[in-house]
């Protein structure tokens, strides 16, 4: 078993795997690479703007019924002779 402890040289971190602190050490002090800022999100457009978001359950319960045309399938039978 590894008992051996890794210390941080820039910080009072440590670790019990040399993986963990070498990937804590590109994370957290490793600054030569300057990451961009991330761009605003999109807001997205709203799909039904003339609904209040607490009104669109009662109104997709009423009015998707009424338009929706159910079909139903019949299973047809078909043969086939595999040789």
């Amino acid at each position: 078993m590894n008992s051996k402890v890794y210390k941080c040289k820039l910080c009072p971190a440590t670790f019990m795997w040399q993986t963990s602190i070498y990937k804590h050490t590109k994370m957290m002090h490793d600054n030569k690479k300057i990451k961009p800022p991330r761009p605003p999100p999109v807001k997205k457009e709203e799909p039904y703007p003339g609904i209040e978001l607490a009104n669109r359950m009662q109104y997709f319960q009423q009015t998707i019924p009424g338009n929706l045309n159910i079909v139903h399938l019949q299973p047809i039978g078909i043969a086939q002779n595999i040789v």
